[in-house]
């Protein structure tokens, strides 16, 4: 599949926009994107990039192994960036806090995980760590004072 299928999925996720017949985001760096999936190993097992890297191979059906592909090249597209921008000028002034652009971010980390991971084992959190911290965040409680007993089973945990 070439990399030019992607282009509408990338730029729908992206929010891409074109001003004055251009992208925001650059057909070259879209590829370098869906490139960069696969050259650091992150792409769906069983597919690869052509011999000239300009395509993917086989194609990857609608769905996960698609869904990753695009999910992984917007990540790799807009993880730098913090989103948050200031323009003044006399006339105007626009303030961007950069809020969509994190949200943007843990929706595609979400999205990843789910695809590669499936459910997550707890409703909220992605781990048991990541759980112990919640209640302690949560509560206020501090963990040296608080005690409870955890039991794992081959299905679930207890607390």
């Amino acid at each position: 599949m070439t990399f030019d299928k992607f282009y509408p999925v990338l730029r729908t996720i992206l929010g891409d926009e074109q001003i004055h017949g251009l992208w925001n985001y650059a057909n070259e760096r879209l590829d370098s994107a869906i490139r960069s999936v696969f050259l650091l190993g992150r792409g769906p097992s069983g597919f690869a990039l052509s011999n000239a890297q300009d395509q993917v191979n086989p194609d990857p059906p609608s769905g996960d192994p698609f869904a990753l592909i695009c999910y992984d090249a917007c990540l790799l597209l807009i993880g730098g960036e913090d989103g948050a921008m200031r323009i003044h000028t006399r006339e105007i002034s626009i303030t961007d806090d950069g809020h969509r652009k994190r949200d943007l971010l843990l929706l595609l980390r979400q999205q990843i995980y789910e695809v590669r991971d499936g459910a997550a084992v707890f409703s909220t959190v992605q781990n048991f760590e990541q759980f112990i911290h919640s209640i302690q965040h949560g509560s206020g409680w501090p963990l040296n004072l608080t005690t409870f007993e955890a039991n794992v089973g081959p299905t679930e945990i207890s607390i």
